[in-house]
C-alpha cells in the first residue's frame, strides 16, 4: 500500500498508513507507523517491529495476528529505503510478491523472496546484501523455505466408486477399473440425498438419507444405522478416521451454520457461517453450506457457501465460494471468493496431499444464458492451478483415486442423463491429460473415489509436532481445561529464560502450561488419534525446575480406545515444594510403549494438575514405530463371541460367547463417543459357552461391544431402538 502512494502521489506519499481517518483534534496522527511502529502517536503502537515482539495468536483471533504482525515486514521494507533508492524497494517488493511468494508463505519465505529478486533485478549491485540487513535488523532469519507436508502414503486395498442412482438416488459401488465390466456395480441398499462421504480406510459410509437423516453404513458388517431421527439434515462428512464428523442442516430449518462433532470427546457444536473480509474485524454471512469434505490429517475442513450478490446493473444473483475451517478452531479461510461472474464450488481433498484439492467452476456472461462449466485443482501451497476438463454441460463433483493418478467426476448428456468420466493425472498431479478422458458408467453422478484397506506407516512419524506453526492448539490436537484459570492452560509461548531455541535454533515456541496462584488448575493436552503398531517409541523434551517453590504434576496418558478418558500413565513428573536442587532446564524423556502394541485410535493426553506450580514445557514430540504389523487373534478354537441377539433390539438383548481356555473375560459396552457406559462381564472363566443378558437402560443410538479374554480381544456393534 505504501509502495503503491508513492508511485501514485510522490508528492504526498509516507510511511504512515490511515492518516486521513484521524480526525485533526485526536492524539494521534496515523493508524501505523512503517518508521517507527512504536511511535507513541500511531494508534496501534503496541505492533511489533520485530520478531521477538511477534503475537503469537491463535487463528480465530485477527487471523493469527495478520494485521497485527504486518508491521514487521512492512518495517523491514522501510528500512530497505534507507539503504537504497525507495524505487528499487517498489521493484524488488513487487517482483517478489508476483513471482515467489504464495498465500502460505511465512516471513522467513518474505526474505528469502526479497533477496531472490534484488538479485534478479540488481546482480552483482550488492542489493540483495542490502535486503539481508533490513531483514536482520527485524530479526526475520534464515535461508530455508517453508516446505509442503510429504505425501501420504496411498490406501493399500480394493478401491471402489460410491455413486448416486439417477432418480432413485440409490447408492451404488463400482469396482473402479477401466473400462466398466458388466457385473462391476451393486447397490448397498440404501439411497442418499445428497454426496456421501467414507472414512479412510472404506469401513464406515455416512450418509444422509430421503428424509434427511443422518446414518452410517458399515461396509464390514453391511449394516446400516440410522443416527437421527429430526428430519433436518442436508449434507455430511465423516473424517478419515472418524476423528470428526461435519454437517449441514437443512437451510430452510437452520441458514447460516455448520455442525461440527468431535467423536473423542464428545464435543458438538453449532457454527455460524461467516466469511472475513480484508478490513478488520469485517465478516459477510453466506446462506448456507453444500459440499464439506475433511483433509487427510483430519484437521482441516473444506467446504463451500452459496451467497447472493449484485451483478455490475444491480440485479442479484446467487454464487457459490469455497472456505478452510479448522475442527478445533472458528477461524475461516477464503480460497475462492463469490462474484456474480464466477461460482467455484463442490470441493474435495486429493488423496494423499492435504495441500491440494480438485473443484467445479461455473463462468457466467452476459452473453449468454448458461454458463460455462470447468473443473480445477489448486495447489494451497504454492498457489498453482490446474485443469481436469472444459467446456461442460455441469457440474463435476471431481474426486480424486487413492493414490491420485486418476480422477474420477460426472456430466450430464443432451438427454439429462448422469454419467461418470474418469482421467489419468499428468506428473504433476494437477492436470488432467485430455487424451486420457474417458467416459465410464451411466446413468449415475456424485462420485467419491475410495479405498477399502489401510494408510501404510512404513517407518515414518506417527505423531510428530514442534508446536511452531500458526495454530495452536496444532491440527489434530485439542485442549481441555477442567479447573483454575483457563488463561493458564495449554497455550503457545516462547518465554525468554524458558525458550526451546537453546535446543533446537529453528524452533521457538513451545506448548507451556501454568500457573495459577489461587486455585487448583488441570489442564489437559491431546495429541491426534493414532494406532499403536509394531515397536513403537515416544520421545519428548520437557522444561521445568525444582529449584522454587512449586506444587505441580505432569502425567503423559493414553487414553481409552476411541475415547479422551486417561486410561494409562506412562510418564509422569512431580515437584513439591522447595527443596528441589534443578534449576529451569530442557530435559529429554524416552518412553517405550511397546507394552501397550496393538491399541488403536487412542491418543496421548499430557495432564498439568496443581497450584501455583511455575510453568511447564513440552517441545519437539516423536511418535515413531518400526510398522511391525499387529495381528489380532482371529482362531475360533480360542474363543469366539457371537454376536448379540436379538440387534437391532428394544431394550434387552442377549450375548453368547465360548470360551476354550480358563482365564478372565470382560466385555464391555461403549457408546459412540468411545465412553465406556456398561461392563456387562468381568469374571474368570473356565472353558465353556455363556450368554449374559443386557437389560440396557440407556438411550437410543449404535453401540460398540468389546470381549478381552487371555486370548485377546473382539469388537461388534450393536443398535438400540426405542
Amino acid at each position: 500500500g505504501v509502495m503503491a502512494e508513492f508511485y501514485a502521489f510522490p508528492g504526498n506519499a509516507n510511511w504512515l498508513f490511515g492518516e486521513d481517518c484521524i480526525p485533526s483534534s485526536s492524539q494521534y496522527n496515523c493508524l501505523r507507523n512503517l518508521i517507527d511502529p512504536h511511535h507513541p502517536q500511531s494508534m496501534t503502537s503496541d505492533y511489533p517491529s520485530k520478531m521477538s515482539e511477534y503475537a503469537d495468536w491463535p487463528i480465530d483471533q485477527d487471523n493469527g495476528g495478520v494485521h497485527r504482525n504486518s508491521t514487521i515486514p512492512g518495517h523491514a521494507y522501510y528500512l530497505m529505503s534507507t539503504k537504497m533508492a525507495r524505487e528499487k524497494v517498489e521493484k524488488i517488493i513487487y517482483r517478489a510478491f508476483k513471482t515467489y511468494l504464495t498465500r502460505r508463505s511465512q516471513f522467513v519465505d518474505c526474505r528469502i523472496a526479497a533477496i531472490q529478486a534484488a538479485k534478479d533485478l540488481y546482480a552483482g549491485e550488492g542489493m540483495d546484501a542490502l535486503v539481508a540487513q533490513a531483514f536482520n535488523e527485524v530479526e526475520v532469519y534464515g535461508d530455508e523455505e517453508t516446505e509442503p507436508d510429504a505425501p501420504y502414503e496411498p490406501v493399500d486395498g480394493d478401491d471402489y466408486v460410491l455413486a448416486l442412482l439417477n432418480e432413485s438416488n440409490e447408492v451404488i459401488r463400482i469396482e473402479s477399473d477401466m473400462p466398466y465390466q458388466d457385473g462391476a456395480a451393486v447397490s448397498l441398499g440404501f439411497s442418499s440425498s445428497s454426496k456421501p462421504s467414507v472414512t479412510e480406510d472404506g469401513s464406515i459410509i455416512a450418509y444422509i438419507d430421503l428424509n434427511g437423516n443422518v446414518n452410517l453404513y458399515d461396509t464390514v458388517e453391511e449394516e446400516n444405522y440410522p443416527v437421527t431421527d429430526d428430519g433436518q439434515w442436508y449434507n455430511i462428512a465423516i473424517s478419515p478416521k472418524a476423528d470428526y464428523v461435519a454437517v449441514t442442516p437443512d437451510p430452510e430449518i437452520m441458514p447460516s451454520v455448520i455442525g461440527l462433532i468431535d467423536m473423542n470427546s464428545e464435543d458438538s457444536q453449532l457454527r455460524n457461517l461467516y466469511v472475513p473480509t480484508t478490513s478488520e474485524g469485517a465478516e459477510t454471512i453466506p446462506e448456507y453450506a453444500d459440499i464439506l469434505d475433511w483433509s487427510i490429517e483430519g484437521g482441516w475442513l473444506i467446504y463451500d457457501c452459496l451467497f447472493s450478490v449484485q451483478d455490475e446493473y444491480g440485479n442479484a444473483s446467487d454464487t457459490w465460494g469455497i472456505y478452510l475451517t479448522n475442527a478445533t478452531s472458528e477461524a475461516v479461510i477464503p480460497l475462492f471468493q463469490p462474484s456474480a461472474e464466477l461460482a467455484v464450488g463442490n470441493p474435495s481433498f486429493s488423496s494423499t496431499r492435504d495441500n491440494v484439492i480438485a473443484f467445479d467452476v461455473a463462468e457466467y456472461s452476459a452473453s449468454s444464458d448458461y454458463p460455462t462449466y470447468s473443473i480445477h485443482t489448486y495447489d494451497l501451497f504454492s498457489g498453482e492451478l490446474g485443469l481436469i476438463q472444459q467446456d461442460r454441460n455441469t457440474f463435476g463433483h471431481p474426486s480424486f483415486s487413492p493414490n491420485d493418478q486418476r480422477i474420477v467426476f460426472q456430466d450430464i448428456s443432451d438427454e439429462d442423463v448422469s454419467y461418470l468420466l474418469q482421467a489419468a493425472m499428468q506428473a504433476d498431479l494437477l492436470n488432467a491429460n485430455a487424451s486420457t478422458i474417458q467416459a465410464w458408467v451411466q446413468p449415475v453422478g456424485y462420485p467419491v473415489w475410495y479405498a477399502i484397506g489401510t494408510r501404510p506407516g512404513g517407518d515414518d512419524f506417527m505423531v510428530e509436532e514442534s508446536f511452531d506453526g500458526d495454530d495452536f492448539p496444532p491440527a489434530g490436537w485439542t485442549v481441555n481445561h477442567l479447573s483454575g484459570a483457563a488463561e493458564s492452560g495449554w497455550r503457545s509461548g516462547n518465554a525468554q529464560d524458558h525458550n526451546f531455541s537453546a535446543i533446537n535454533p529453528e524452533n521457538a515456541y513451545s506448548a507451556i502450561c501454568g500457573y495459577d496462584e489461587n486455585d487448583n488448575q488441570i489442564d489437559r493436552l491431546f495429541s491426534p488419534a493414532f494406532d499403536i503398531a509394531g515397536s513403537p517409541s515416544l520421545t519428548f523434551w520437557a522444561g521445568y525446575n525444582s529449584y522454587w517453590t512449586t506444587n505441580y504434576e505432569v502425567k503423559v496418558y493414553i487414553t481409552k480406545s476411541g475415547s479422551a478418558d486417561p486410561d494409562v500413565v506412562i510418564w509422569q513428573q512431580k515437584v513439591e515444594g522447595d527443596d528441589g536442587t534443578e534449576g529451569w532446564e530442557w530435559r529429554e524423556f524416552d518412553v517405550d510403549l511397546a507394552p501397550y502394541g496393538g491399541r488403536q485410535n487412542v491418543r496421548l493426553c499430557w495432564e498439568y494438575s496443581g497450584r501455583d506450580g511455575d510453568l511447564f514445557a513440552l517441545d519437539d514430540i516423536l511418535f515413531f514405530t518400526d510398522a511391525t504389523a499387529v495381528e489380532r487373534p482371529e482362531n475360533p478354537q480360542t474363543f469366539s463371541l457371537l454376536t448379540n441377539f436379538p440387534n437391532p433390539f428394544n431394550g434387552t438383548t442377549i450375548f453368547s460367547y465360548s470360551i476354550t481356555a480358563a482365564g478372565p473375560v470382560k466385555i464391555e459396552i461403549y457408546n459412540m463417543n468411545g465412553r465406556l457406559i456398561k461392563t456387562l462381564v468381568d469374571d474368570y472363566h473356565s472353558a465353556g459357552y455363556y450368554t449374559k443378558k443386557w437389560d440396557a437402560d440407556v438411550s437410543s443410538g449404535l453401540y460398540v461391544y468389546r470381549m478381552l479374554s487371555p486370548a485377546g480381544q473382539h469388537f461388534g456393534k450393536t443398535l438400540l431402538l426405542k
